[in-house]
């Protein structure tokens, strides 16, 4: 957490020295003697039990008694008590004879008297000549301190006031609510805080974890301690949002690092300095480079030098040509447009890729695609196999999928009606090669038969049927349905024999899957 503004800490500390200065005069908080009144002017209470009845408005003056006279023996007594300490001890109902009480000061003139009688108490002080310019001080004073001590309960954070031995001289409200839920019975001088009784670094904040004693979830603060006249000032930030968030975000990052375990793709992460700030354990088993050397955290030239010393990385023809494309590798990974893949001398085959990562970082993915490219050599051999087994065929033969998509013909369909359906772009469905066959052979319903067996859905049995071009010759053409929902479309020439409709076949009934 940062240190709280200097001029908010300038402010406390001449709010606190004020407070310290006038604390006399309301509250009982040190040894200073009260403020003594104006001389001259007459200072009269007047009380019924602790009840305050009547008060001259010399007395009114000085003093702000609470509202309805309650609890008016109390204010005076804390009024007056530190400079009369035998007042603070009295209670109206104790006093049966007339008492006159001195100020603790030798120096100071004035006194006290209490005069019992008729169920009533008299509490005369006595001064000498009246002073407007000191009455007037001692309210701005007392207005002054009031505006202070508000300020300071109002605080949105914890202050109070330590002696050298770590004893609690004063503190604020907050700091007060904070003992109360923590548990502490003491709340006005309790120490909640374990801090050291001296400091070298007093604008250092340190932080401070406290546990209620009924339980419960710990709590954060950051304490900052100022030196003033031999006693120390605090002031305590909560933090727990700040310490929650570093948790989850050390939680997060150990959740990250088990998963980067786990990946069989290898990974590297270079941060925006170029070195290597992360690494998982499949990059060492796919590169073999020593974990000392990874853990130095090399920069991006010395990584990719080590794996073309270790012919992880394809020999370059040209030394110089391939360190120049190192160092334009980064750009090409921050915009995401980085990928290559390595045929290496092992046999082994590995694709490297880039991405961008923020604040400048990147990543390179090494994945082992051997077994991936020998599938698809693999698949594309047996494709190739296939294709040439239906190429021998004197038959014309293409192949629909459930669709209606032509996804395999053979050359004698090709020479046949003259198509290539290699050689475009788009797809061939069986509307097109419907139209091609329609723009060869007579008027019929043949045509239509087989574009609609072919999107049929349900059970379909195979049939055969037979053609004539527009030049007099003869095709015999058959559709069988495909496991899978496809289908099979074959045409063999038919010298003999007329066009005739479609004849069903007892063989070859297939329900689609």
């Amino acid at each position: 957490m940062p240190i709280p503004d200097p001029t908010i800490l300038a402010t406390l500390l001449c709010a606190s020295a004020t407070a310290a200065a006038c604390a006399a005069l309301v509250l009982r908080r040190g040894p200073s003697r009260a403020v003594a009144p104006p001389r001259g002017a007459e200072i009269r209470f007047l009380f019924r039990g602790a009840q305050l009845i009547e008060s001259t408005p010399g007395a009114d003056a000085l003093l702000t008694l609470p509202a309805g006279g309650r609890n008016g023996w109390d204010a005076v007594r804390d009024w007056l008590s530190p400079r009369f300490p035998a007042l603070a001890e009295l209670r109206p109902e104790e006093v049966t004879q007339p008492l006159h009480l001195v100020p603790a000061d030798a120096d100071d003139a004035g006194a006290v008297s209490l005069l019992p009688g008729h169920g009533v108490l008299t509490l005369l002080l006595q001064e000498g000549a009246t002073d407007p310019e000191a009455r007037r001080a001692l309210r701005r004073c007392r207005a002054e301190l009031e505006v202070q001590r508000r300020a300071l309960d109002a605080a949105p954070y914890q202050i109070w006031q330590s002696d050298g031995a770590g004893g609690i001289a004063w503190s604020n409200a907050p700091y007060r609510r904070l003992a109360r839920h923590l548990g502490h019975a003491d709340e006005e001088t309790a120490p909640i805080f374990d801090l050291p009784e001296e400091t070298d670094l007093p604008l250092r904040p340190r932080r401070q974890r406290l546990v209620p004693q009924q339980g419960g979830e710990p709590l954060w603060y950051d304490v900052t301690s100022v030196e003033h006249e031999g006693t120390w000032l605090h002031y305590a930030i909560d933090v727990n949002a700040s310490v929650q968030a570093e948790i989850a975000q050390r939680n997060f990052v150990q959740t990250l690092a088990k998963t980067f375990a786990q990946l069989t793709t290898g990974l590297a992460i270079f941060d925006r300095r170029r070195r290597l700030a992360l690494f998982n354990p499949a990059l060492i088993d796919l590169t073999g480079l020593p974990v000392e050397f990874l853990a130095r955290q090399p920069d991006l030239n010395s990584f990719f030098d080590r794996l073309r010393d270790t012919r992880i990385m394809p020999e370059p023809k040209d030394y110089l040509a391939w360190r120049r494309r190192i160092s334009t590798l980064v750009s090409e990974a921050s915009s995401d447009e980085y990928a290559e893949v390595w045929q290496l001398a092992s046999g082994l085959t590995y694709r490297l890729s880039g991405r961008p990562h923020p604040d400048g970082a990147v990543a390179f993915l090494i994945e082992d695609i051997t077994d991936e490219v020998s599938m698809s050599r693999r698949f594309r051999s047996e494709l190739e196999l296939g294709q040439s087994v239906v190429d021998t065929f004197d038959e014309a033969v293409a192949v629909f999928s459930r669709l209606g998509t032509m996804t395999l013909c053979n050359r004698a369909y090709r020479q046949l009606w003259q198509a290539a359906p290699e050689d475009g772009f788009a797809e061939v469905t069986i509307a097109i090669s419907a139209q091609q066959w329609r723009a060869t052979c007579s008027p019929g319903a043949v045509i239509d038969d087989l574009a609609g067996f072919v999107t049929r859905i349900g059970t379909r049995e195979g049939w055969s049927a037979a053609l004539e071009t527009e030049h007099g010759s003869r095709v015999r053409c058959r559709a069988e349905p495909l496991p899978g929902g496809g289908t099979l479309i074959g045409f063999r020439s038919d010298p003999a024999g007329p066009a005739q409709a479609p004849e069903p076949r007892d063989a070859g009934q297939l329900t689609d899957a």
